[in-house]
């Protein structure tokens, strides 16, 4: 996978990340299970963000967002808004930001 880059990748759906996430041909450009950090921004609409099993950074922003960091050890931050943030497995740091959040 030499010289493919994937940077500032901004979408409404998933579906429209799709294409841009095969190559020609349907070769495969990322592989999720060969993740380590895992860093998603979210909007300032209510987002749903899951992590994978590596170190992941995951900012919610201004919308009621629901987080989940899966295993490893993640940094979440909500935001602003009424967030429901989780830790699930690893040495999770978390923190709710303005609003009346959710911590588990």
């Amino acid at each position: 996978y030499a010289g493919y880059g994937v940077t500032n990748m901004y979408t409404d759906s998933f579906e429209a990340l799709l294409p841009r996430l095969w190559g020609w041909n349907r070769e495969i450009l990322v592989n999720y299970s060969n993740i380590e950090i895992f860093e998603i921004t979210g909007t300032a609409y209510a987002d749903y963000i899951r992590g994978y099993g590596g170190d992941d950074k995951l900012i919610g922003g201004e919308g009621n967002d629901d987080i989940a960091g899966g295993d490893g050890n993640d940094l979440i931050r909500g935001g602003d808004g009424n967030d429901i943030l989780k830790g699930e497995g690893g040495d999770d740091e978390i923190e709710g930001g303005h609003g009346n959040d959710t911590i588990d």
